[in-house]
């Protein structure tokens, strides 16, 4: 503490200083005024003027408008970064003073310097690397704990994020896979695949996070740790998510198998597919795009050591796609649901509903007449023109489309192809009203781009 007496020998201008610096020393007792007040006649007498009142007067209210520091408050110098309350603590294995989350943000109070510093790199390092984190900055404060104790710290802050939470080393793997298969959106899947290859290359451990598909980007990883390899848990996630983009029934590239071939033919690869469906003994078939090659097989690969090198060519296992039981939940009671047909040349896709809903009069009257086991028939590179409906050059997939017949009462579709754009999924459809069943007049013609839908009826 400064003496009193050391003051009155003091220059006017040190006397200023030593006096403010005096009484924000002395501002946390009782009797600051007084003691105050005690040197202002022998200050007086030395400058013979009331100046040092002002001075003690301004000390006295800057210290009265200084902030409170609370329990449970951040401080970067004099200046509180954030007051949070008990309900916003998180335990942290990392942390020594816990997560805290409030308005937004989440700060981890790290005891010392060098923690948050190697939290700060990694996460610098895995955002370039394309990890889908949360960027974070460092604060060098001071926490008041509960007891109004001054703690050092040094805090991460980064946004909170929303969504489902999940941690895949406490077995969230299939729950967070039904949330992504959920969402049911090509673009929401592409981003989630990007955000998990780049964790997978950048060998995250402990992968957690949150899923939001309408958040940009869907998938973000927190409490960025890095090992040697990958966990297999994630590679999972990828392989699952690849799978949602990708469901061709390509098995083995530039790879064929060489036994059992029943006959060769050129024809394009989705015919390749349908004539090894029609075939009984066709199990599997090989398949090149240069000459339109196409070998129907009588065996499939039970070892991968069948198979021998072969550049551009791939082989395929068949596998007949599935027919999904309708459900009753078409809009009018009426209305009668039926079961379509989905491309051959894309695994069997048990996210869509697989049956579109109709009150044609046409399919009424079968079913008057007996014929009630109704299901819409694809057939391929075949276009049918004409009797288009209101929904019509809907650039859809066709599943999409389907979940528009009730609307107008279809009774047949046709869509162009898939290409690589919509991820071999035919897209861009024209709903019909009349087909060449119900319309005698209209025919069926080829087109090899084209994929046509049509209701047809028998006896069950």
């Amino acid at each position: 503490m400064v003496g009193v007496h050391s003051l009155l020998t003091l220059s006017f201008s040190t006397v200023e200083v030593c006096v403010s610096h005096y009484s924000l020393y002395i501002s946390h007792t009782v009797d600051i005024v007084i003691m105050s007040k005690s040197l202002i006649p022998s200050i007086k007498m030395l400058l013979g003027t009331p100046l040092l009142l002002i001075i003690l007067s301004n000390a006295i209210t800057t210290m009265a408008m200084a902030p409170t520091k609370e329990p449970f408050s951040l401080w970067e110098g004099e200046t509180r970064v954030e007051q949070f309350s008990q309900g916003d603590f998180h335990k942290s294995r990392e942390a020594k003073f816990g997560v805290w989350i409030r308005n937004g943000r989440v700060y981890k109070l790290f005891s010392k310097a060098d923690q948050a510093e190697k939290v700060l790199t990694l996460t610098n390092e895995a955002l370039t690397a394309n990890v889908p984190t949360p960027a974070m900055n460092v604060i060098a404060g001071t926490w008041i704990d509960k007891d109004k104790k001054s703690n050092r710290v040094w805090a991460g802050v980064t946004e909170q994020l929303n969504g489902r939470k999940f941690q895949l080393s406490k077995g969230h793997l299939e729950m967070i896979k039904t949330e992504i298969r959920n969402a049911k959106d090509t673009e929401v899947w592409t981003k989630t695949l990007q955000g998990v290859t780049a964790a997978v290359n950048f060998k995250l451990t402990d992968p957690q996070g949150f899923f939001l598909a309408e958040h940009n980007p869907p998938i973000s990883f927190i409490d960025i740790h890095k090992g040697s390899t990958a966990p297999g848990y994630l590679i999972d996630l990828q392989k699952f998510v690849q799978s949602l983009l990708k469901p061709t029934l390509q098995t083995n590239v530039d790879k064929k198998l060489n036994n059992g071939l029943l006959f060769k033919s050129t024809r394009s690869r989705i015919m390749c597919s349908v004539a090894c469906i029609k075939l009984p003994d066709c199990v599997s078939y090989n398949y090149k795009d240069d000459g339109l090659q196409c070998e129907l097989l009588s065996t499939g690969v039970t070892n991968i050591e069948q198979l021998t090198a072969a550049s551009g060519w791939s082989n395929m296992g068949h596998v007949p796609p599935k027919r999904p039981k309708p459900e009753d939940s078409c809009d009018s009671p009426d209305s009668v649901a039926i079961q379509y047909d989905q491309p051959s040349n894309l695994r069997f896709d048990d996210t869509i509903p697989g049956y579109a809903c109709t009150q044609h009069s046409w399919v009424l009257d079968q079913r008057t007449i007996g014929l009630t086991d109704c299901h819409f028939v694809l057939e391929y590179e075949t276009e049918f023109s004409g009797l288009d409906s209101t929904y019509n050059n809907q650039y859809v997939t066709y599943h999409e489309a389907f979940t528009h017949c009730e609307s107008v009462n279809c009774v047949g579709m046709v869509c162009f192809k898939g290409s690589a754009d919509s991820d071999g999924v035919p897209f861009r459809c024209w709903l019909k009203y009349g087909t060449h069943l119900t319309d005698t007049t209209k025919m069926r013609t080829p087109h090899s781009d084209l994929m046509f839908w049509y209701v047809s009826c028998k006896s069950p």
